[in-house]
């Protein structure tokens, strides 16, 4: 049976990290920010146009909740002018 060496083991560990590194440069520019809760979408995220702004999100369920809170933060802020006029 084969085993590594300590130091086998921690040139694997650097090895990996390299590796892991040159991952994320290589798909970095590739990757989408979604809208709502801000995670990471490499390929697949779902595309909605909210007033005239093209919007990536992970999912349908975050475009949802994004309209959403949108919605109510703008009724908040609508009754709040009223209120103080």
């Amino acid at each position: 049976m084969y085993e590594l060496t300590e130091k086998g083991e921690r040139l694997c560990v650097q090895l990996f990290k390299r590796f892991a590194s040159l991952v994320s440069v290589a798909i970095e520019p590739s990757l989408e920010i979604c809208a709502h809760c801000g995670c990471k979408v490499y390929e697949g995220g779902y595309l909605e146009e909210i007033e005239g702004d093209k919007l990536t999100f992970c999912c349908v369920y975050c475009a949802r909740s994004y309209k959403k809170e949108r919605e109510e933060s703008h009724k908040s802020l609508t009754f709040q002018m009223k209120k103080e006029k």
